[in-house]
């Protein structure tokens, strides 16, 4: 069974999910005072994103993600070598690919829904060219998806399966 230290845990909530608020109160007044506070919150949390090492610290991440905090975070995630099979696989289905896929083309999707259908194509297309090569980490999709994700038929037969590996404890 694979797992996370405490120390991971730990370093992944301050540092990333709570970011602001690990931050003096000093840091904490200029973002709030800056012009795009969200902005300097992504940038700081990617700067702590890039000390992770470890696939399970990566898989962590995104099983905790906010998904309201935006989908940078995990469309960075995917792009990482240490980024598992699993943890791509949880990506694409904690993006609802049932909902994206009615789209056919980018152009056919409302601004305000692009950067959860650019994510939803960039794992679909680098789950389904093979490009995570490493797959330790077990991910079920049935676990969390919808059965209308399992009866769509626009969503690939191989990402409605599970992917190899160990589960993951945290």
């Amino acid at each position: 069974m694979l797992k996370l230290t405490q120390e991971q845990i730990q370093f992944i909530k301050d540092k990333i999910f709570d970011v602001f608020y690990s931050l003096s109160k000093k840091q904490q007044w200029e973002i709030e005072k800056s012009a795009d506070e969200n902005t300097e919150i992504l940038k700081l949390r990617i700067e702590n994103v890039e000390k992770l090492k470890t696939a399970e610290e990566l898989h962590y991440l995104i099983k905790n993600w906010n998904w309201d905090d935006g989908d940078e975070i995990p469309l960075l995630i995917l792009t990482y070598p240490e980024c598992d099979r699993g943890t791509a696989l949880m990506i694409y289905w904690l993006n609802t690919p049932d909902y994206y896929a009615r789209y056919e083309k980018s152009q056919d999707v409302p601004s305000f829904d692009i950067d959860g259908y650019l994510l939803y194509k960039e794992a679909e297309n680098l789950l389904l060219e093979g490009f995570f090569k490493q797959e330790r980490i077990k991910f079920n999709p049935r676990s969390i998806a919808s059965w209308e994700g399992f009866d769509n038929e626009k969503i690939p037969s191989k990402l409605k399966e599970p992917s190899e590996g160990e589960d993951f404890l945290f």
